[in-house]
């Protein structure tokens, strides 16, 4: 499994224009004369459902270090693309191989399986026939006040939050009441006469973070 997502890793930044190759190949290790990408499986954790690939950008000294730190910025945005949530360290100079390095940490997330990775399903909230594009998640509870309340007919509490990029208009809202759902493959979960109770609005260094409280009279499930 660990080897097919390095396989996967170098053909993404090979396609991408990065020479890539395994960071312990079997053969002679070739001299570094550009700036190329030594990959490896830095860490597999089943329970999360996550793999963490180790992306070592190595650059000749006579190209500095910002040569360095640029294929490595690329190397981002082409996992990222693929998927990956990355991180870039910063750039050290190896004076016994006379190269700069620069790691970067891709971690995958997806359901671990003997053949690979699969992705993992997605889940959308349509709420008003409305597609809510930013959502990163969502919420729902019920609760009863008195001894002789029952669960089953309790409204719900729905929390949603989204993160909306600067510059993007979210003005766009359904008229209330209206139904919400919850879907993921071919499963709905809809929550109908859903009114909203509480919005708060975060800004944040790339945009907002709207939370958003709903109230709904009663919920169905299909499939």
């Amino acid at each position: 499994m660990g080897q097919l997502i390095v396989d996967h890793v170098i053909t993404l930044l090979s396609d991408g224009g990065i020479r890539a190759n395994y960071s312990y190949p079997a053969a002679n290790i070739q001299r570094v004369t550009e700036p190329v990408a030594a990959v490896s499986l830095a860490k597999a954790d089943l329970k999360a459902n996550t793999v963490q690939v180790l992306v070592e950008i190595l650059s000749p000294k006579e190209g500095g270090g910002y040569a360095c730190q640029k294929e490595a910025w690329k190397a981002c945005v082409i996992l990222e693309a693929a998927g990956a949530i990355c991180c870039q360290e910063g750039c050290a100079y190896l004076p016994k191989a006379n190269l700069f390095r620069v790691p970067v940490k891709a971690v995958f997330k997806g359901t671990v399986t003997s053949a690979g990775m699969e992705a993992l399903p997605e889940y959308a909230v349509v709420a008003g026939g409305i597609t809510l594009r930013y959502v990163c998640g969502f919420s729902a509870k019920q609760a009863v006040s008195g001894s002789s309340a029952s669960l089953q007919n309790a409204p719900w509490e729905i929390t949603v939050e989204e993160f909306i990029p600067w510059g993007v208009e979210d003005s766009l809202e359904a008229d209330e009441p209206f139904q919400m759902d919850l879907r993921c493959m071919e499963n709905i979960e809809r929550f109908e006469g859903c009114t909203w109770s509480k919005r708060e609005r975060i800004a944040e260094e790339s945009g907002i973070r709207q939370i958003r409280t709903a109230k709904a009279t009663g919920r169905i499930l299909t499939s």
